[in-house]
């Protein structure tokens, strides 16, 4: 695989920085050892002998090589091969660093001792998978992984924590390693009829190493360049797999990778690597199998290697490796290389500190430069554990207490094009040194997908205004832009001018391209606007179901994964706002949902106003209810010397009055937006007002009664005829109400109060009465005077008289009683500033009735009838 030897590369030019550097190993040349071992465990075997044994692997545990030796290896790519390795290396304590296994197995500090890993854990990559599909909504997935123990490991630890996110798992497939032909193939038929059978599933997941995932390369580049079918989806790769190396005589697939996410070590810029690529030459290099990678790459013959290719030129050492095509050789440092440039200082940088530590407790004897060979590898150990330096790259590089490289992964959008060319964008990062994923970013913007999710819209307009809005229609989805997030602008009475081109053409009727967002064409007289290519056109979708919407919650279907679902609309009082949403939930009190029930909106503060039409009348019906009880009064003041006033007890129909009057003043408490002292005011002065009004009632009422009562020769009830029973009667109904107020306002007063409930879409501010019994036993005790006036006016109604106020008080008093009755019924069935409007027109039609029944017939008299309100018709009567 060519692309891989620039893993190589990376070390010879560490090296040669190394030797260069007088600071690091003075007088010490580092050197090395590059091997392949073509993903075969034999051949790992026998090279990492080799090593040990210094090119004397037939002879074990003897090493005659006197001027070098072996301190740390590096390797090896996979996983596999890197177990292997440390098999041989910890029995003898020699540091194997590797820089692509990512094996949690090799995390065993007892049966891997020596091992260091120059990648970042798992558990990271974990997270930032996990991250990836929340950010974008995907939850309906497929999964390939490979055939070994990692990719169950990758499986164990994935699947609780996408049920604990709600991703389900579309599928899974494991691919084997290249083993017999015949079982590949097989294995490959089936993981490609897979895929085609689950070809809705946008994206997928891979986990695995090159050697594993070599075999859906192959169902990749059949399927793209033999049937013409690229598997265009979104794929996401671990880091574990360089997807875009493909061995020499293949190609890459572009079409199937385009739009590609992947996860890497984080990486930074090497400086001076690209000129040292760019410098090589295969006739002046002696770098490890450079004439033969030469050779390869550029298909040419090499004479001083002995390589030649029949019908080929010969290799001129001119051609240039950054002229080769990005899937056969990178002039980028990728992943691999930046770990085993990092490796390579890790080790010089350890044996430095070794060297200096024994140098600084030794010291020199009798002059003589202290023989370095005689240090053994697994003296190495504890400078590597603590090793500590910034790179040239300026990055600080440490091995945390896993050894692991103490470093997050990059997540990396691939960008192909038609020539095989392509292009890594740096498109977000997972930092390892964040817990809880709070070290996932990503900028969405920055993603190219793959021009399959970029759908074509239509837009036709005869007309577009500045800013304007429009919708972006296709057959699945209907979503709503405005121009700006298209980097267009709308001319009034013109096209679009994307910013991209020059001014819209003079003559509008010429159809013209703008960039490679869109083409604007006139047709009918209206601009036909279609999106050819836009990255923020659509979003790949992989949902199993299509979202529920705000305003309805998700209902699991039986049998089926929780990605699969029904939606249903909330119930009423209920909301969901986001996409998806599990359950419907309520509005805070002060607000309420709309009607579409995806958002809450505040609620309306109401009362009863004087500036709404029901407040303001029953202000009006009051004020004229005031007027016609201070005419009543100035009626009875100006008559106050006619028998019909005489007779009517003038001092119990003054207090009757005033209490009349101020029932209806009282009504304007009511009226406004209740306040601390208006709801203590409210029900306290009605109930005190309207039991002196009852109680005056009471008090004529049995004042006619004592009367004709006292007219009977020998009656005792002689002594009672007078004012003060009235008064006392008055009196002591009045002062039982006052005390039960007090005990009231004591115990548990009124207050105001926003009631959020009552209403849906408004809070009244109302008046909480503290104690509902109390206020009911106002209510009740002035009924209970209304009952006794009425009960004692009815049996006193056929007395001789003609100015009886016996039959007048027993009708008003049955209005009074008929307003109340009706009133609590009423009162507890309203809402809201209603309950204030009811309470307020019991008060003007209670008050009213007393009003009319008892005062106007006598008013009548008065002003009408004034020859009827004289003593000879009284006389006259009475005889």
């Amino acid at each position: 695989m060519p692309k891989n030897y620039q893993q190589a590369l990376a070390s010879v030019f560490a090296i040669e920085e190394i030797n260069k550097n007088a600071k690091l190993l003075p007088n010490t040349t580092l050197g090395s050892w590059i091997f392949d071992n073509y993903f075969n465990p034999r051949m790992t075997y026998w090279n990492t002998l080799n090593l040990v044994f210094m090119g004397q692997w037939h002879i074990p545990n003897y090493n005659c090589v006197r001027d070098k030796k072996f301190m740390a290896a590096i390797g090896a790519l996979t996983s596999q091969n890197s177990i292997q390795m440390g098999n041989i290396l910890n029995t003898y304590k020699t540091p194997q660093l590797s820089y692509g296994s990512f094996d949690p197995v090799l995390s065993d500090t007892i049966q891997f001792s020596s091992f260091f890993r120059m990648v970042p854990n798992e558990s990271p990559q974990y997270t930032g998978i996990v991250q990836l599909l929340k950010h974008f909504r995907w939850n309906w997935i497929g999964l390939l992984t490979s055939d070994d123990d990692s990719g169950e490991t990758f499986l164990k630890t994935l699947r609780p924590r996408f049920f604990q996110n709600n991703i389900c798992i579309a599928f899974t497939v494991s691919i084997p390693a290249e083993t017999s032909h015949e079982k590949l193939n097989n294995a490959l038929g089936w993981i490609d009829q897979t895929l085609r059978l689950y070809s809705k599933v946008n994206v997928i997941l891979v986990y695995g190493d090159g050697q594993y995932m070599e075999g859906l390369r192959i169902i990749l580049e059949a399927n793209e360049f033999f049937y013409f079918e690229p598997m265009e989806k979104v794929w996401i790769i671990t880091a574990q797999w360089d997807y875009t190396a493909v061995f020499s005589g293949n190609q890459f697939t572009v079409k199937s990778f385009n739009g590609t996410l992947s996860f890497k070590p984080h990486t930074n810029v090497v400086p001076g690597f690209q000129d040292f690529l760019e410098s090589l030459n295969p006739y002046q290099s002696q770098i490890y199998l450079m004439g033969y990678f030469w050779s390869n790459v550029f298909n040419c013959s090499l004479s001083r290697h002995n390589l030649y290719l029949p019908g080929q030129k010969y290799c001129t050492g001119e051609e240039t490796l950054g002229s080769l095509p990005g899937f056969v050789f990178e002039m980028g440092m990728s992943a691999q290389s930046y770990s085993i440039y990092n490796a390579v200082y890790a080790i010089t940088h350890a044996l430095h500190a070794m060297f200096s530590s024994r140098y600084k407790h030794k010291g020199m004897r009798n002059g003589e430069r202290q023989n370095l060979l005689k240090v053994q590898p697994w003296q190495l150990h504890a400078f590597l554990r603590n090793v500590r330096f910034n790179n040239s790259a300026e990055e600080e590089i440490f091995f945390d207490e896993n050894l692991e490289l103490a470093v997050g992964y990059d997540i990396v959008n691939l960008v192909t094009f038609p020539n095989q060319s392509f292009q890594r964008v740096p498109v977000g990062r997972m930092d390892a040194q964040v817990s809880g994923g709070k070290g996932f970013t990503i900028n969405k913007s920055a993603i190219q997908w793959n021009h399959k999710f970029n759908q074509v819209g239509v837009i036709r307009s005869s007309v577009f205004k500045q800013n304007d809005a429009f919708r972006i229609q296709d057959k699945e989805s209907d979503a709503f832009f405005m121009p700006l997030e298209l980097n267009c602008r709308v001319i009034p009475g013109k096209a679009f001018d994307f910013y991209a081109l020059s001014p819209v053409p003079e003559n509008i009727n010429d159809p013209y391209r703008a960039s490679n967002y869109a083409n604007t064409v006139i047709k009918d007289g209206h601009w036909t606007h279609r999106i050819t290519s836009c990255p923020l056109c659509t979003l790949p979708r992989a949902t199993c179901v299509e979202s529920c919407h705000p305003g309805h919650s998700r209902i699991a279907q039986k049998g089926k994964p929780v990605c699969c679902y029904d939606c249903t609309p909330c119930s009423e009082g209920m909301i969901a706002i986001q996409t998806d949403a599990d359950h419907c939930e309520k509005c805070p009190e002060e607000r309420y949902p709309n009607k579409q029930q995806d958002q809450c909106l505040p609620k309306r503060i109401i009362f009863l106003s004087y500036g709404e039409h029901l407040g303001t009348a029953l202000a009006i019906c009051a004020l004229f209810f005031v007027l016609i009880t201070v005419w009543v009064m100035g009626s009875f003041i100006l008559h106050w010397n006619t028998p019909i006033v005489k007779a009517n007890n003038w001092s119990i129909t003054c207090t009757l009055l005033v209490s009349l009057l101020l029932g209806f003043l009282c009504s304007f408490l009511f009226i406004g937006r209740p306040g601390k002292l208006s709801c203590i005011l409210r029900q306290t002065m009605f109930g005190i007002i309207f039991t002196v009004a009852v109680s005056s009632v009471l008090g004529k009422t049995v004042t006619v009664v004592v009367a004709f009562m006292a007219t009977k020769p020998g009656n005792r009830m002689r002594k009672w005829v007078g004012k003060r029973t009235a008064v006392s009667i008055i009196i002591l109904c009045s002062l039982i109400q006052i005390g039960i107020c007090a005990v009231w306002l004591g115990t548990s007063p009124p207050f105001p109060e926003l009631d959020m409930n009552s209403q849906i879409s408004e809070m009244t501010v109302q008046c909480n009465e503290g104690s509902e019994i109390m206020f009911y036993t106002v209510l009740g005790y002035m009924g209970l005077l209304a009952i006794i006036s009425f009960s004692v006016a009815f049996l006193a109604r056929k007395l001789p008289d003609t100015f009886n106020e016996a039959k007048l008080i027993a009708f008003s008093m049955l209005v009074f009683c008929s307003v109340w009755v009706s009133f609590v019924p009423t009162y507890l069935s309203t809402k809201g500033k209603y309950m204030v409007a009811v309470e307020i027109f019991s008060i003007l039609a209670s008050s009213a009735g007393l009003l009319g029944c008892i005062f106007l017939p006598k008013c009548y008299i008065i002003l009408l009838r004034p020859h009827l309100n004289a003593k000879e018709q009284l006389v006259r009567k009475n005889t």
